[in-house]
């Protein structure tokens, strides 16, 4: 079989750093951010960043400058230090990559600076290769299935896509994937429920429980 893998979520559970971003960013226009478990529960739920910016005390008009302040911050090494590994992550690549061929494919928007963190994580060892691109602000999606295109042709009985996002899930239908949404990511499963993938999972460890001959 062929995994392609999602790394922000299934891997890796971003969510103090992208708390410290927003954080760092809300009190520099002059807002209040709010505690950790309050921002991650709106991020998870897709909260509109509107409304997010407005429990932080900042009119929904700064939200460009905000889209802006945060992309600069998200993937350097200052903020790139919070990332930290998901229980089982580990494990669960040594088991797969023993028997199976593996693809990190993440919409990362610097791939010298990714190929850094997976160094550090100790991560880049099971991947053959490391599929990264900035995603597109329309239809996110589609660069992901340029980027597993770009191996040439996958088949469908063989390649399963493991993500925690709809656009994971939507990427895996377009290429006639298996689609395996785990729960421990940036969304909830109410939202992972309604892009109907084919297994939902509580962490990427459960793989080996639920589907069969992995």
């Amino acid at each position: 079989m062929t995994f392609f893998i999602d790394l922000d979520g299934p891997l890796l559970d971003v969510s103090d750093k992208y708390h410290r971003v927003y954080k760092a960013v809300v009190e520099e226009l002059g807002g209040v951010a709010l505690p950790k478990e309050t921002y991650w529960k709106l991020k998870r739920q897709k909260t509109d960043l509107a409304v997010i910016l407005e429990h932080s005390g900042l009119p929904s008009s700064t939200g460009a400058v905000y889209k802006t302040a945060r992309l600069e911050r998200i993937e350097t090494p200052q903020f790139l230090h919070y990332d930290r590994l998901q229980p089982g992550a580990v494990k669960t690549l040594s088991k797969l990559c023993g028997k199976h061929d593996l693809f990190l494919v993440t919409l990362r928007a610097f791939a010298k600076v990714l190929g850094h963190e997976l160094e550090r994580l100790r991560l880049t060892p099971f991947f053959r290769e490391i599929l990264s691109a900035p995603g597109a602000p329309q239809k996110r999606h589609m660069t992901k299935v340029a980027l597993i295109r770009s191996l040439g042709d996958v088949s469908s009985d063989e390649g399963i896509i493991v993500g925690d996002t709809e656009t994971d899930i939507a990427a895996g239908k377009e290429l006639s994937l298996t689609t395996v949404a785990v729960l421990d990511g940036i969304r909830t499963r109410q939202i992972l429920e309604g892009c109907r993938p084919d297994y939902m999972l509580e962490t990427i460890a459960d793989l080996f429980r639920h589907l069969p001959d992995v």
